[in-house]
């Protein structure tokens, strides 16, 4: 009963119920007041999963010794399937749990998920060692079987527990406010922009603080916190239950579309009548109970209306199965849904160009000189360059743009949401417009400087020949330095221990300081080729590749001269590794070679 009228509280017109499946009073449960704590769960819950997303393909590489195209290839699949299982979840809960209970059953499976990962990398047995102590050109140790599953099982628990919940969190939130109700018809055009606000507000925590605290203090501090995080998301949304209004299970839109495409193919060869009100079609009070919409046939799509044909050809209505008689309604919801086909095909590009955000950006961004003064930015963090752009564009968005355009255009919504997303295409196109020409610019530098065979890219290490560098990977001056820019591992500070496999690259390895001189003669001793004795650890104690482009000689082609300088400490060998080797313990020596390379 509406407000002033005998003064009793209004209830709901779009046929929110309680848990219970009682009517709910529109002042005690949902608007704002609800959401607040669905806003603040959605928080939680994206610091979580990009706590683990964003930083993804790192670990798969440093931590699980995985290539980068194998690691990205697994990154791919397990988003490809977090993505898809929505699909179930969302029929699941139209059709026979409800949003709400079928959120919980997904949270409680996405937590153990989160808990099987954190396990993962803590625990020492559920980790392949350490590439640290492996030897100059051999293979890092991959990972066993039961770490691979420990891990990948993690993933797809949490690719299963999501399916449970992120179809159902904005729905839950699209819930509380009712369409009924002019008011709060607006809110909830601008609950949706505040909600995306606080999933990049989440996002940008996991790419800068989180992904920082993975790649300097420890992945169980780094998998720990987004854990926790969703433990206490859990708890939040559990506390705003009285609080919450819920719809009632009444199927999955999926099994009725499916139902009326099928009856219209079965029924292909029946005439549809000229008259629309000879289709088939309940009482507007059935729809009315329950806080439903009845539809009136169009022209579009005429194919379709054959499911609401009541009688096959000649009138005989017992020739046609019960499931191929369908409402004109259920017609035109189907109509809908597949005019939405040719959009979400136009999605799938920019959906392909999202994934590399999580993969091939972030490899590239280990090639890129990512310090700012003294602080080296994590390669993931990166991406919290678009969150924020995406921060500050909701707000203007919302604040500023809306109120305007709405003035003008008389849509609440400021613009149609087709005007929306081609708006925000075109921003795509310019900005792969963009990306594509620095890229161009790039490769055409790497060219010129005989950069491409080598895979890498030329970062600024110093402006000193390749002399400078000494046999400990530190810097030494050198009378007549020149300009000649050296080419070390992209992105390798002079403090940064290189990791596995980039000697293998042809870029540079470094030994930790305490073995690098492990004789009182140090470098100079070796490089003069003296012998040590045989108690010396048996390590190898720099090797530096270095690249340097050069000005061609008088009858040379253009091109790079490659130095290579090996230093060799002493290690006990015997007679089978003298004779396979070709040299006694204790040698050590100094080669460089000169490899002209196509500019």
């Amino acid at each position: 009963m509406e407000n002033g009228a005998g003064g009793e509280e209004e209830y709901t017109r779009d046929g929110s119920v309680d848990l219970r499946g009682n009517p709910v009073l529109r002042s005690r449960r949902g608007g704002w007041r609800a959401c607040s704590f669905i806003v603040v769960y959605e928080l939680f819950e994206r610091m979580a999963y990009y706590g683990i997303a964003s930083n993804l393909v790192i670990y798969l590489t440093e931590k699980l010794h995985q290539g980068t195209v194998e690691a990205a290839n697994n990154v791919t699949n397990w988003s490809g399937t977090v993505f898809i299982t929505p699909l179930i979840g969302a029929v699941v809960a139209d059709a026979y749990l409800g949003r709400y209970w079928t959120f919980v059953a997904g949270s409680a499976v996405y937590l153990m998920g989160m808990l099987l990962l954190t396990l993962a990398v803590s625990v020492p047995a559920l980790k392949p060692p350490a590439c640290d102590g492996v030897a100059v050109g051999a293979a890092c140790p991959r990972a066993s079987a039961l770490q691979l599953g420990v891990y990948f099982g993690g993933l797809y628990i949490i690719a299963l527990g999501h399916g449970g919940t992120k179809p159902n969190i904005s729905t839950i939130g699209a819930d509380q406010f009712d369409d009924f109700h002019p008011p709060e018809k607006l809110q909830k055009l601008s609950f949706f922009n505040w909600w995306m606000f606080t999933i990049f507000l989440g996002i940008l925590f996991s790419t800068t603080v989180l992904v920082y605290l993975q790649d300097n203090v420890s992945w169980t501090v780094g998998y720990g916190i987004p854990t926790l995080g969703l433990m206490i998301s859990v708890v939040v949304f559990l506390a705003g239950t009285p609080l919450y209004r819920h719809k009632v299970p009444q199927g999955s839109p999926l099994a009725t579309m499916g139902r009326v495409i099928a009856a219209a193919v079965w029924k292909c060869r029946v005439p549809v009548p000229a008259d629309s009100k000879e289709l088939h079609e309940l009482e507007l009070e059935h729809y009315t109970s329950r806080r439903g919409f009845r539809m009136d046939t169009t022209s579009s799509m005429a194919f379709l209306n054959k499911a609401a044909v009541k009688s096959a050809a000649g009138g005989s209505a017992a020739r046609l199965p019960g499931w191929t008689l369908c409402t004109v309604t259920q017609v035109e919801e189907t109509k809908q849904i597949v005019k939405l086909v040719p959009l979400l095909a136009t999605m799938v590009v920019p959906c392909t160009l999202v994934a590399q955000a999580g993969t091939l950006f972030v490899k590239q961004g280990v090639t890129l000189d990512r310090h700012i003064g003294k602080f080296h930015v994590p390669p993931a963090s990166l991406g919290a360059f678009v969150t924020a752009s995406m921060l500050v564009c909701i707000v203007l968005y919302d604040r500023f743009l809306v109120p305007a355009v709405r003035r003008r255009t008389k849509n609440p919504r400021g613009i149609t949401l087709l005007q929306r997303i081609s708006l925000g295409m075109l921003l795509q196109i310019v900005t792969m417009v963009v990306t594509s020409v620095v890229e161009s610019q790039r490769l055409s530098y790497a060219r010129r400087h005989g950069l491409v065979a080598t895979g890498g890219g030329p970062a600024p290490a110093d402006f000193l020949p390749p002399a400078a560098v000494r046999a400990d990977g530190r810097r030494r001056r050198v009378p007549g330095g020149g300009p000649d820019r050296v080419l070390l591992r992209p992105g390798a500070g002079e403090h940064e221990e290189p990791r596995h496999g980039d000697v293998a690259d042809g870029v540079w390895r470094r030994e930790p300081a305490e073995q690098r001189h492990p004789h009182p003669g140090g470098a100079r001793h070796r490089r003069e080729g003296g012998a040590v004795g045989d108690e010396q650890p048996q390590r190898l104690a720099a090797r530096l590749l270095l690249r340097v482009p050069r000005h061609p000689r008088r009858g040379e082609p253009a091109g790079v001269r490659r130095a290579q300088l090996q230093v060799l400490v002493p290690r006990r060998v015997d007679g089978d590794d003298r004779r396979r080797h070709g040299r006694s313990a204790g040698t050590a020596r100094v080669s460089s070679e000169a490899a002209p390379m196509a500019a």
